[in-house]
């Protein structure tokens, strides 16, 4: 496997002209989810049809229509993950299906299937072998497929579902009709969004935004939420939330997939270094990016105003600043991730609500000692971070 951190090397084959296929572990990994047929996996032309068809879904004007579910405040100690990742699915589950998973209904039947898979899910790599032979995976696997199977979608899908009347060779007089094909492919692209669109955003960080929001918006939620209703661009002019997401994407970037080599294609490092590629795992790893010393200066802290302009702050060294193509947690180019736009302005409108209400301590100490934990509870002198 060749495990790239090198910006220019990353952006050789994932040019459009050089996009390398996803690995068929890719499909592995997605088949208990999604059946293999979806966004996260397609190429070639399936692949541009899908991705064509569901963009209208996911545009930034889309949106900025919805309406965010209000959460009541709870007295004792909670984890704040699974209430953002409520959020997330929340947020998805309008867009893509047409249903309101709210916190209290978030883990209904077909989204806690869907995240059930994840441990199941095995791209071909694994160490833990005792998991891929487990007689009861299979098990697990059918039982969360038949569960996923028996919800229905709406919103996106009609959306698909319209550019696909467009792609259909009828005539003016005649319904298109909707084949079995499709209808699995769809079917599919929503488990996909609900999974992979989670990824992306369970996890936030609240900083120094309430200035910026009294500015912008006014003081209190209740005129936040009437200003955002009233002028929904309003969300463009907060620079220092976006710097604060990026600056959270930089630490704890998302997922991200391999592809599979071609045998005329040779990928060059900038100190001249050949790597062919026939039949190799190539793959593009946005952590070890984002914490390259090479590329980023004080990779450990939490730094937004290296992601604001000049202009916002032109007291920031030139050294802190991003170097260009170096932040890449959506990823560039015609692969880049459908839910960027959904991703961005589902935090927006969160921290724009909610940021100014709540002020959240850490009590790790606290809950361990109730809950008993034991073993490693930090990582480079974290509480919070990532596993895969």
């Amino acid at each position: 496997m060749l495990i790239m951190t090198d910006p220019p090397v990353i952006t050789q084959f994932c040019q459009p002209d050089h996009l390398f296929p996803k690995h068929p572990g890719v499909k592995q990994f997605m088949y208990p989810m999604t059946g293999g047929y979806d966004l996260s996996w397609l190429d070639g032309a399936a692949w541009k049809l899908w991705r064509r068809l569901f963009n209208p879904g996911f545009s930034a004007r889309h949106m900025l229509t919805l309406k965010m579910t209000e959460y009541a405040r709870k007295d004792e100690i909670f984890l704040f993950e699974e209430h953002a990742l409520s959020v997330t699915i929340d947020v998805i589950g309008k867009v893509a299906l047409d249903l309101d998973l709210n916190p209290e209904q978030v883990y209904k039947e077909m989204t806690s299937a869907l995240l059930a898979q994840r441990q199941w899910a095995a791209f071909g790599l694994e160490t833990d072998f005792f998991k891929v032979i487990n007689p009861m995976r299979y098990f697990h696997i059918w039982n969360n497929t038949r569960k996923m199977d028996s919800q229905k979608s709406k919103t996106t899908i009609e959306l698909a579902l319209n550019g696909y009347a467009t792609e259909s060779d009828t005539s003016r007089d005649r319904k298109p009709s909707i084949d079995a094909t499709f209808r699995k492919y769809a079917s599919n692209q929503m488990k996909a969004f609900i999974f992979t669109g989670h990824d992306v955003t369970a996890s936030t960080i609240l900083a120094k935004l309430r200035v910026e929001h009294d500015d912008i918006l006014g003081f209190g939620k209740s005129k936040a939420a009437v200003a955002l209703i009233e002028n929904p661009a309003r969300l463009n002019k907060l620079p220092y939330i976006l710097a604060v997401i990026n600056e959270t994407s930089r630490l704890f970037s998302v997922v991200s997939s391999p592809r599979i080599g071609r045998g005329e294609f040779i990928l060059t490092d900038s100190q001249g270094q050949w790597f062919p590629t026939e039949n190799c795992p190539v793959w593009a790893n946005h952590h070890g990016l984002h914490h390259n010393p090479f590329w980023w200066s004080q990779t450990a802290e939490f730094i937004p105003e290296r992601f604001l302009t000049e202009e916002d702050d032109g007291a920031l060294p030139a050294e802190l600043r991003p170097i260009k193509n170096t932040w890449r947690p959506f990823e560039f180019g015609p692969r880049a991730c459908i839910r960027t736009e959904l991703a961005l302005t589902k935090i927006k409108v969160v921290l724009a609500l909610k940021a100014r209400d709540f002020d959240l301590e850490k009590v790790y100490a606290e809950w361990d000692k109730s809950h008993k934990t034991k073993g490693v509870k930090t990582v480079d002198g974290e509480n919070v971070y990532q596993i895969s």
